[in-house]
């Protein structure tokens, strides 16, 4: 019996900025199988890494939303603005 994969499981993500203010993103992934273990493990746009993930529009504009909300959690924080 082959195996089969069930879901992908998002272990780690860390998004950041480039020198030009893109807001872009690296992490790990493991692919999981239909009975519950871990068959493969990837990093996707590392330095070196074979996966690169292009977000979609969609998924790009959902990140610049959290990237401009959490900056503005971490001013009000800090004092530097007043809540909304």
């Amino acid at each position: 019996m082959g195996i089969s994969i069930e879901k992908v499981r998002l272990d780690d993500l860390s998004i950041k900025t480039d020198a030009d203010g893109k807001i872009g993103f690296t992490g790990n992934y493991a692919l999981v199988s239909s009975k519950g273990k871990v068959v493969a493990k990837q990093s996707f746009n590392l330095y070196g890494a074979d996966v690169k993930i292009t977000p979609s529009p969609l998924t790009q504009a959902a990140l610049d939303k959290f990237y401009e909300l959490l900056q503005g959690d971490i001013n009000i924080l800090l004092g530097l603005s007043e809540p909304q």
